[in-house]
This record gives structure tokens, sequence and C-alpha cells, in this order.
């Protein structure tokens, strides 16, 4: 064989190895964490959990959790599961992203509760929200494109 066709041959296994980091056989699988709240979200409801987030959402010194689910194929919701005195009590729902989902927990304003931001997209298209939990309801204080990726 020639030694240009030894280059070829080289330059092509290099490709095929440099594709198979692009796509790789195993996926990531997201796995909840072993939570009180979420066993108490698999007694009281059957939508699958897409991700979660835990940290002391309204400052009683418990920790609640902030969960993004799944009601249809191209729909998800999230709410705050709270971790009472006597018992969990979960929020009002509000609309999430259905692709990439991320939960971060912030204090925005140095006061309870602590914001929530959530992030993600849907078919390509990204957005963002920031929400706050008034009155077991998750009100939504800003965003930006969640009409196009919720």
């Amino acid at each position: 064989m020639k030694s240009w066709h030894w280059l070829v041959l080289i330059i092509f296994i290099l490709i095929l190895l440099g594709l198979r980091g692009i796509y790789p056989d195993v996926q990531e699988v997201f796995t909840l964490p072993d939570s009180p709240a979420l066993a108490y979200w698999a007694e009281t409801n059957s939508y699958p959990i897409v991700t979660s987030v835990e940290g002391d959402i309204n400052g009683d010194g418990r920790l609640d959790m902030v969960l993004i689910y799944q009601i249809a194929p191209d729909k998800c919701q999230i709410c705050v599961i709270l971790n009472l005195e006597d018992g969990f009590m979960i929020s009002g729902s509000s609309r999430a992203p259905v692709e990439n989902q991320s939960i971060k927990l912030k204090d925005i304003d140095n006061k309870p509760p602590l914001e929530i931001i959530v992030s993600g997209s849907k078919r390509g298209k990204y957005g963002y929200g920031i929400l706050r939990l008034e009155n077991n309801q998750l009100i939504d204080l800003f965003g930006e494109g969640m009409d196009e990726c919720c």
C-alpha cells in the first residue's frame, strides 16, 4: 500500500474515533435522590419527575424540594414540596421547560423565601424564569422566553 493510502486510512480511523466521542453509546440518566419529600410525591402523584433540587425554600430550617415533573410528552410543570412541621404539602404548580431543565435556588432579596430560577428549552427555543413561593403558589417574578419553551 502506498504511503498516502496509509495516511488516508489513519485520518479515517481518527475521524471515526472522534465521532464516537460526539455520539456516546451510554445516555445520561437522571436518578432521583433518596428523599422523604420525593417518596411523598410518589405516594400522592403518578407524574414522573424530570429533575429536582433540595433546599430550605421558606426559611424554617427544614429541607424542601423543588421539582419539575412531566404531565404530557410536550408539557412539564414545576412545584415545591414543603417540609412542614406536621408533614409535607405540595404547592400550586407553574409551567416549566420541557427539555434541558435546570433549577437553581437563590436568595435574591436577602429574605425568605428563596427565589427559584428555572431554565430550559423546547424544540430549540430557550427560556428562563424567576419564581417565588407565596401563599403556597409559585409566583412568576420575571421570565424571558418561557412561553416558547414551556
